[in-house]
């Protein structure tokens, strides 16, 4: 799971838009979940112990598909686009083929 989100992080770095706005959202994305996790881990244990594995985890579960196709009510994210990408800023240098004497 880390090893899928460091990739998403870096396709993101990438190839992701160069707007303030997708910079302040994926720190505030970061920050979230750095917060939630632990607090998720931590309460995962006593929760199990009072209602049980299997009701945490469907409503757990049930959290995080709510959350997931929530996403999908925001207009902006269902009218994303891809734009080319900006040319390079400066022109690279020929390559010179040696010679030989």
């Amino acid at each position: 799971m880390a090893a899928c989100l460091l990739l998403l992080l870096r396709a993101w770095a990438t190839r992701g838009p160069r707007s303030p706005m997708w910079h302040e959202l994926r720190a505030w994305d970061t920050l979230t979940s750095f917060i939630a996790m632990p607090i998720g881990n931590a309460l995962a244990g006593p929760l199990s112990s009072r209602f049980g594995v299997n009701p945490v985890r469907t409503v757990c579960s049930a959290i995080l598909l709510a959350s997931a196709v929530s996403q999908l009510l925001i207009p902006g994210t269902r009218k994303l686009t891809r734009t080319a990408a900006a040319p390079p800023a400066h022109n690279p240098p020929e390559v010179v083929e040696a010679t030989t004497v």
